[in-house]
């Protein structure tokens, strides 16, 4: 117990029948005000939101021996799911993902910095359903805390209870549906399949960086299920990790017919004479534009990390530009470094 709130040992000798706890109208408190305890959660996940009082929410951790720096009612909660443990908190609401079907129990916990149970130990307490036809959704790759060596991924998902409808925008059909996608909580991206490739996880200055997936089961005209349907997955991107970015055009852009496709690399060497480079080097090799998945016939290098690939030909109508590296010897990097846009030609 930190140092703050234990009774002096000299004046708890003195007086053995004082009581050294703290009034209970001063005592911090915690609430879980969602979900209701007892509800049916039409989901496989949770969101808990809980609500305190006479305590400060604070990012700063330290060892569970650490009574000296810890301070008294400042700290986190501790989130349980069916008395096991899932993680610190340090916001007032956590998702938890992927939820069996049955009941469950649920547990906030307020704790110091250092994780040592506060005088009275703050807790509360909800029972939450989950029913055996609940929509749910799994990111199956990359897998949460990963660390990938590059600024895209191949994302692939699984759903439980839900048919992925491809007639985005139409009416809303029980059971039909498709997912929506966000990078840290930005603009999200529709999908109707389970795998696609994720871009732009990373700037491309060459600082080491974070980035959250969120995928969201979504009705067929986009609007969230009345429980959301989320799973989530934090990845981590090496400062050294190949990155490449789309400059122009822009994602849904309207072009010409004649695309010249202007880009921005970091910590990759596009080797100029590569068809001599026959031999593999890591961090080195050349690119390949692909459009609506037909490899261009030239293959394209420089050295310069700011660069353009002209005159790419484009039939009238819509088209996926894919921007990649490549190996010496042509083969895609693991994992792949691509960016892509979809641009309308006219």
């Amino acid at each position: 117990m930190p140092a703050a709130l234990r009774c002096p040992v000299l004046l708890a000798a003195l007086l053995a029948t004082a009581a050294c706890e703290i009034k209970n109208d001063e005592n911090p408190r915690i609430s879980i005000i969602a979900p209701d305890d007892g509800a049916l959660n039409d989901s496989s996940s949770v969101l808990v939101q809980v609500e305190i009082d006479r305590f400060t929410l604070d990012p700063a951790t330290f060892p569970v021996d650490d009574d000296t720096n810890s301070e008294a009612f400042k700290g986190h909660w501790h989130l349980y799911l069916d008395r096991f443990f899932v993680d610190d908190q340090f916001t007032t609401s956590a998702l938890l993902t992927n939820v069996d079907p049955g009941v469950h129990e649920l547990a906030a916990e307020l704790v110091n910095q250092n994780h040592q149970y506060i005088h009275g130990t703050p807790v509360s307490f909800s029972f939450v359903e989950i029913p055996a036809d609940a929509p749910g959704i799994v990111i199956t790759n990359p897998d949460n805390g990963t660390s990938l060596f590059s600024s895209s991924v191949e994302l692939s998902v699984e759903l439980e209870n839900l048919v992925l409808d491809t007639n985005l925008g139409s009416a809303n059909v029980a059971g039909r549906g498709h997912f929506h996608v966000a990078i840290d909580g930005g603009a999200a991206m529709e999908a109707a399949t389970t795998s696609l490739t994720l871009t732009g996880l990373a700037p491309i200055s060459k600082a080491a960086e974070s980035a959250t997936i969120t995928v969201e089961l979504v009705n067929n005209d986009h609007t969230s299920f009345t429980v959301p349907v989320l799973d989530q997955a934090t990845v981590s991107i090496p400062a050294t990790a190949p990155r490449l970015r789309i400059d122009s055009p822009i994602e849904g852009a309207t072009v010409g017919t004649a695309l010249t496709l202007t880009f921005t690399t970091a910590n990759f060497d596009a080797t100029i004479d590569f068809a001599t480079a026959v031999a593999e080097s890591n961090g080195q090799g050349h690119y390949h534009v692909l459009v609506d998945g037909v490899q261009l016939a030239d293959d394209f290098a420089t050295a310069d990390p700011t660069s353009a690939i002209p005159a790419i030909s484009l039939a009238p109508g819509d088209h996926e530009v894919r921007l990649e590296f490549r190996s010496n010897q042509h083969d895609p990097l693991s994992p792949p470094v691509v960016d892509i846009v979809h641009v309308t030609a006219e």
